[in-house]
């Protein structure tokens, strides 16, 4: 009968609605959660309820006019060890109490786990390394963001160069690719911020040099991955060259977590920066999809189009997470 076919069409969309309804509701309700938990979060580190987690209570200790007073390796007293630049950025925020410093630093990692997470956030939260991470406020997912946006802002990159120095080496990334443009704003940026710094406080940029090499062993029985930077720098900057040549954007995600001074096991929560460049390598073959189309109409016409581009399709949907120009 009429009506049986219909329904035998009709079900099926009706559970894929059905399916889109719940899945709607499941993530705002992973949104929400995650949006309520952090606000707790915040407002309890804020508060003073929770403790100030240790490294923004680090960035709030490097105080000027003397912010490497306690620069050595101690795990009951870090050090600041970033740029004077870094320091003298940080001041006026060092009027607020620690605690509300510590919380809005927080606050502003669990915002950028979210800008790359979205509603999923909070499953990035069962990640080991990215719950860690924010619970002692490193840098890490800070730089994460830094390589996904860097790409189109290139000037970003001043700030791992500023902080912990050897992730510049990402930067291979504009001499492989021969983006000058893209590289002269990053060199640019880091050097006009340094300049003005150093023309402020030209003694502090020597202290700092003195400390880093003071410290360059100080790590080595420390709770991080057991593999030096004199190793694990060539090899990122092999996998920063090798990407670009072949136009693999998560090859820089990568090599960027591998070139930290030391390797804390909160540095793999960069990886999940990998998701919104999935998202991003998705988005550029479409795009290239769509050039495609536009050149191809222009050559064969509208009517033979279909035909030709149905392949290219299949080929942009399967080819995996990331998609090679």
């Amino acid at each position: 009968m009429p009506w049986r076919a219909f329904l035998a069409r009709a079900a099926p969309a009706a559970r894929s609605a059905d399916r889109a309804r719940s899945a709607f509701g499941l993530g705002r309700v992973m949104r929400d959660g995650y949006a309520v938990g952090g606000l707790v979060c915040v407002t309890a580190i804020a508060l003073g309820i929770l403790a100030s987690p240790v490294d923004p209570t680090t960035f709030y200790n490097g105080r000027l006019p003397d912010p490497y007073s306690h620069a050595t390796y101690s795990l009951m007293q870090p050090g600041f060890f970033y740029s004077p630049a870094v320091a003298q950025l940080l001041e006026p925020f060092r009027l607020l109490p620690v605690a509300v410093f510590g919380a809005l630093w927080v606050g502003a990692l669990m915002g950028i786990l979210y800008a790359m997470l979205g509603r999923r956030a909070i499953l990035g939260l069962m990640f080991v390394p990215v719950g860690w991470e924010i619970f002692t406020g490193n840098i890490h997912l800070v730089f994460a963001a830094v390589v996904i946006l860097g790409f189109r802002y290139p000037a970003l990159w001043a700030i791992p160069m500023l902080t912990k120095v050897t992730p510049g080496v990402g930067l291979l990334w504009f001499v492989a690719r021969r983006e000058w443009r893209s590289l002269a704003i990053a060199l640019g940026t880091t050097g006009a911020i340094a300049m003005a710094s150093f023309l402020i406080a030209p003694d502090l940029w020597h202290r700092w040099i003195d400390v880093l090499i003071a410290n360059r062993n100080a790590t080595a029985d420390y709770p991080a991955v057991p593999i030096p930077l004199l190793f694990r720098l060539p090899v990122a900057a092999a996998l920063v060259v090798w990407g670009a040549r072949t136009d693999r954007r998560w090859t820089l995600l990568v090599a960027t977590m591998i070139s930290v001074p030391v390797m804390w096991w909160t540095s793999l929560s960069m990886l999940v920066g990998l998701v919104p460049l999935r998202r991003l390598e998705r988005a550029r073959a479409r795009a290239r999809l769509v050039r495609s189309a536009e050149i191809l109409v222009l050559r064969t016409g509208p009517r033979e189009l279909v035909p030709v581009m149905v392949p290219v399709a299949v080929e942009a949907e399967t080819s995996g997470p990331l998609v090679h120009s």
